[in-house]
């Protein structure tokens, strides 16, 4: 997904499903920081835990029907 116009702020879903707000687009939109908002059960990451992921994890805008890849 290009990430590049996306805003801080911005809630996105991951390929594992995980909701995560964007806090930062780094590498020129090659990843990204997130933090962490609404895990999935599964997920290693903590509600509230910021990491850093690839563009390509990200899937889709948080509240938008999911077609495919972007």
């Amino acid at each position: 997904m290009d990430i590049t116009k996306l805003k801080p702020g911005t809630s996105v879903v991951t390929s594992s499903g995980d909701v995560v707000e964007l806090l930062e687009v780094l590498g020129g939109g090659l990843s990204a920081r997130v933090r962490f908002s609404d895990p999935t059960s599964s997920s290693p990451a903590a509600k509230g835990s910021e990491s850093e992921i690839g563009c390509d994890d990200i899937m889709t805008l948080a509240g938008e029907r999911f077609v495919g890849p972007i």
